[in-house]
C-alpha cells in the first residue's frame, strides 16, 4: 500500500499493456469467430455447426489472442513497475502479475483447444469428438475469471 505522502509514478507500459489487451476487440469482431467455444448446454449438433461454419475465424482469433492477451500481463506489470518505482511494496503487485499470467495462459489455451477441434473436425473426427473438445475449451475459458479478478483486487489493493 502507498502512504501518504508517497507519489505513484505512473509509465508507458500500462498504458501500452491495455491498448495491446484491447486490440483483443479487433479479433472477436473481425475473424467472424461464431459462438466458440460454445455455452453451456448448447445441441451437439449446434456445436458442431459453429464450428464448420467459422472454423477459419476461430483459428484466426486464437492465433490472434496469443499476441494481444500478453497486453493484460504488461498492463499488470507496468503497475507493479509504477509502484516499484515509488518505493511501494510490491508483494501484492507480485501476485497480481503471477494471477495475470495464469488468466492469459488460460485463456490462449481456451481459444488452442477450440482451434484444435476445428482442426479435428477438417479430419473427419465425429460430433462427440467436436462436442466434448468444445467442452473442454469451454471449462478452460470459464476459469479465466478468477485469476483475472484476483490479479485486478490485489492491484487495485496496492493503488
Amino acid at each position: 500500500m502507498l502512504t501518504q505522502g508517497q507519489a505513484l509514478i505512473a509509465n508507458r507500459l500500462t498504458l501500452a499493456g491495455a491498448i495491446i489487451y484491447l486490440l483483443e476487440w479487433v479479433g472477436i469482431i473481425g475473424f467472424h469467430s461464431g459462438n466458440v467455444p460454445a455455452a453451456q448446454g448448447a445441441k451437439a449438433v449446434e456445436v458442431v455447426a459453429q464450428y464448420t461454419q467459422h472454423g477459419t475465424g476461430v483459428e484466426l482469433l486464437a492465433g490472434w489472442l496469443s499476441l494481444v492477451l500478453l497486453g493484460r500481463i504488461l498492463f499488470i506489470a507496468g503497475i507493479r513497475d509504477g509502484l516499484r518505482k515509488s518505493g511501494a511494496e510490491t508483494l501484492l503487485a507480485d501476485f497480481a502479475l503471477g494471477a495475470m499470467a495464469v488468466s492469459v495462459i488460460l485463456e490462449i489455451g481456451a481459444f488452442a483447444v477450440a482451434g484444435g477441434a476445428v482442426q479435428a473436425l477438417s479430419k473427419g473426427a465425429d460430433q462427440s469428438t467436436i462436442v466434448g473438445i468444445d467442452a473442454a475449451a469451454n471449462w478452460l475459458d470459464m476459469v479465466i475469471v478468477t485469476p483475472f479478478g484476483v490479479a485486478v483486487l490485489a492491484a487495485s489493493f496496492q493503488c
